[in-house]
């Protein structure tokens, strides 16, 4: 039942990566608002999220594309080439080229900037707990 956590369920680990401080703060927000049993990490690059889901494996990474050091596109063909991240479904939003990124199996959706957060809330409320 969305927005209810029952007992001995866990809340589910969202990881967002985004250079943008502004979009990430939005992130934050969107997910205070929502009544959904969520865990929000946050990451600058896909570097830095590959540190983060070493220490502490998300149960959905939404990322950007256009970033320094590893992009999202780099970030999507690490995770599919690690059999601990191969399954970790992915939602890209992004204002860059996204051609062949839906030929990944662990991409759900790709979406373009500007977009609507609650777009996004319906494959949150379905993440497995």
């Amino acid at each position: 039942m969305a927005g209810l956590q029952l007992a001995g369920e866990r809340p589910r680990h969202l990881l967002v990566v985004d250079d943008c401080s502004v979009i990430r703060e939005m992130w934050k927000l969107a997910v205070e608002a929502w009544d959904l049993p969520l865990r929000l990490t946050t990451a600058v690059d896909g570097y830095q999220a590959i540190f983060k889901m070493a220490k502490d494996r998300p149960d959905l990474v939404i990322t950007d594309i256009d970033m320094p050091n590893i992009d999202g596109r780099q970030l999507i063909t690490i995770m599919s080439h690690d059999p601990d991240y191969a399954r970790i479904p992915v939602i890209v939003i992004s204002g860059g080229e996204m051609a062949g990124l839906s030929d990944f199996p662990s991409v759900l959706a790709c979406m373009t900037k500007p977009f609507r957060f609650e777009n996004v809330r319906h494959y949150l409320e379905k993440i497995p707990g």
